[in-house]
């Protein structure tokens, strides 16, 4: 009984492995152009020398325009206080980051609806985390 049922199968697979083997009609496609460059040998130098001393940059001025009634956002890695003025220096305000846990990131929103026109934006950080004064600009 074992015998003819494995035999039944075995028929059943080869009949419907054969039927299923229709070669379908393939259009033949043209190759794809491609650009051949022969490379060239030639000696690369690995290093530059430079006769002045490099000297790393002390503070970056980003202007950004924002318009206004539009929130500025600055974006942190770490919790800070931002000390921030708009009239370069004369009058300073303080404002704390606040925490974005689904991102692990800090942030520090400025309104700019009450700043005049053509206000320059300055802050520092203090990092509370560290306890320490960014120390610059």
């Amino acid at each position: 009984m074992k015998r003819f049922f494995f035999a039944r199968v075995g028929l059943l697979l080869v009949f419907l492995t054969g039927s299923g083997c229709k070669k379908a009609s393939v259009t033949q496609q043209p190759p794809l152009p491609v650009n051949v460059v022969t490379a060239i040998e030639k000696e690369v130098r690995e290093w530059d020398e430079f006769t002045r001393r490099l000297d790393p940059v002390e503070s970056v001025e980003i202007r950004p325009r924002v318009s206004r009634g539009k929130i500025l956002r600055l974006i942190l890695a770490a919790q800070a206080t931002v000390v921030w003025s708009t009239d370069n220096g004369a009058r300073t305000n303080l404002l704390d980051t606040i925490h974005e846990s689904r991102l692990n990131l800090w942030f520090a929103d400025f309104p700019t609806a009450d700043w005049p026109a053509g206000s320059i934006l300055t802050f520092t950080f203090f990092w509370k985390r560290d306890q320490r004064w960014e120390g610059r600009d």
